[in-house]
């Protein structure tokens, strides 16, 4: 989007301030640095209103300007490899052929 000029200043300048927030407040190298399987998958944890109010920001950004946007609940996310207050990651239950 910002690479191909397709975004105006004053949006530019909003997702330059929402991933700048999201990189403060989610843990970093100790958290991507660790030897978490290479299948884990992060989530959201619903109960944290900020990280998700910030994350309805950045999706109505991003469907401004016509970017594709899958939103994905479950309450089974998988076997939990990491939580903290605002996310979990996870891996996938294994999928049985039945």
């Amino acid at each position: 989007m910002i690479d191909e000029g397709r975004i105006a200043e004053a949006d530019r300048n909003e997702l330059a301030e929402v991933v700048k927030w999201f990189d403060r407040i989610l843990p970093g190298g100790c958290v991507f640095g660790s030897r978490l399987p290479a299948r884990a998958i992060f989530w959201f944890k619903a109960s944290h209103h900020e990280i998700v109010q910030r994350a309805w920001q950045l999706v109505n950004l991003l469907k401004r300007h016509e970017m594709p946007i899958e939103m994905i609940k479950t309450d089974r996310p998988g076997r939990v490899v990491y939580e903290d207050e605002m996310q979990i990651a996870a891996v996938p239950w294994s999928v049985t052929p039945g």
